[in-house]
């Protein structure tokens, strides 16, 4: 079974918070709650006994890492993005290599969607293409809507959208909130006990939601039922990305290579004053700017008009604690491309404060979007699949999985961001 990934560093827990709590966990309990993950398989009846102390404390990630069943996994995910990444994403996985590809990027998405930085269409044109490029290529996609703790009695659009456009057309999704819902229920947690920052859910949580898919995707394969290509009515945009590559600048290039625990990627650096060309097709619009967040700060402006289309300002994300956090954020004003090229400028205003990085711009490249072709959404789907994955979760999984996970309620909360 061959398993991608394409989401943000939700899906990816460091577990920091949790792994002295781990440590003092009784043996019992570990093998307790590795017991109540064989349950993903109850209807089988088959019991695994595989999970290790690193996918417990690595959540989501480190269990399609290690799974036995999965013969091969790529993880293709960015830290504090919206789908907007997508546009990435999408051009550097081969699709065709995999059986399987869970998209995770709510979360992020509707923070940028409260914020108005982005929109619900605009996340859907993008699920759109990520969704049409992988069916046709034979990958199924699987929607995985992860909880924050600050959202669930605010109205989430975004997770409405992806409800009536792709899971009413057959495509499975685990509901994060919904399946919240069903833990919170049995009386032993409260909605907060289930994560271990604002924005990330405790890792033994994560690690049983992606042992729980794990299980529906090798029950989905052991059915040989061929999928089928489903046309839709739903219409979008192709998305392109256009990486540094195409971008000439007026003063020697400089790059840099930054590594984290999600990417390696070669990064163009820019200084203050800096202009340069963006190289494009004319049909082509900028919608979305990938960097390196942890020392980038500024604005770019369209030369041909003098205005602002994007800011990044000074955030959390931009301090001396690391030097490598990935981004892939819409621009605050879409800018069109005129006879093939656009030309930006890079500016700062204010000063260099010495607890800080430098004042510059770490570029890996922009996001476009296609403002002539129009095309159908298709989706790939198996009949054999349940849709509401988690409603597939027994309620004895549920009443097991709440109470061995009540010990984690002493767990301090921490303030971490996507």
């Amino acid at each position: 079974m061959r398993v991608v990934l394409s989401g943000t560093s939700n899906c990816v827990l460091k577990g920091r918070n949790f792994k002295g709590h781990f440590k003092r966990l009784t043996s019992s309990w570990k093998k307790s709650l590795w017991w109540s993950w064989h349950g993903t398989n109850a209807t089988t009846g088959d019991t695994e006994h595989w999970i290790s102390s690193n996918a417990l404390s690595g959540g989501l990630k480190n269990v399609f890492e290690e799974h036995p069943a999965i013969t091969y996994f790529q993880n293709s995910s960015y830290g504090a993005s919206g789908s907007i990444a997508l546009g990435d994403h999408v051009q550097r996985i081969d699709f065709s290599k995999f059986d399987f590809c869970i998209l995770e990027y709510c979360v992020n998405e509707e923070i940028l969607i409260s914020m108005e930085k982005s929109t619900t269409d605009n996340a859907i044109n993008s699920m759109c293409y990520a969704i049409d490029t992988m069916s046709r290529a034979g990958c199924v996609p699987i929607l995985l809507i992860l909880p924050s703790s600050n959202r669930q009695k605010i109205v989430r659009s975004f997770e409405e959208a992806l409800h009536k456009i792709f899971v009413a057309r057959g495509v499975p999704v685990f509901n994060g909130y919904r399946f919240a819902k069903r833990l919170i229920e049995c009386g032993e947690l409260s909605f907060s006990d289930l994560f271990a920052d604002p924005m990330h859910i405790q890792p033994e949580l994560a690690a049983f939601i992606g042992a729980f898919l794990v299980g529906q995707m090798q029950q989905n394969l052991a059915c040989h039922n061929k999928a089928q290509l489903v046309m839709t009515d739903q219409t979008y945009s192709p998305l392109k990305f256009v990486d540094h590559s195409a971008i000439e600048t007026i003063e020697p290039r400089v790059m840099i290579q930054r590594r984290s625990r999600l990417v390696s990627l070669e990064l163009l650096v820019l200084q203050p004053r800096a202009e340069f060309t963006i190289r494009l097709p004319s049909h082509l619009e900028v919608i979305g700017i990938t960097y390196n967040a942890a020392r980038s700060i500024g604005q770019l402006i369209d030369c041909a008009t003098g205005d602002v289309f994007h800011t990044i300002d000074h955030g959390t994300m931009f301090n001396m604690s690391r030097n490598f956090s990935i981004v892939s954020l819409p621009v605050d004003k879409p800018i069109s491309c005129r006879d093939g090229e656009i030309k930006v400028k890079f500016v700062f205003e204010g000063l260099q404060l010495p607890d800080r990085p430098p004042i510059g711009l770490e570029l890996f490249g922009f996001v476009c979007r296609s403002k002539t072709e129009i095309g159908n959404c298709q989706v790939l789907v198996k009949q054999v699949f349940a849709v509401d994955l988690d409603k597939v979760v027994s309620d004895l999984q549920v009443v097991r999985l709440s109470k061995l996970m009540k010990p984690l309620r002493f767990v301090s909360h921490g303030n971490d961001v996507a």
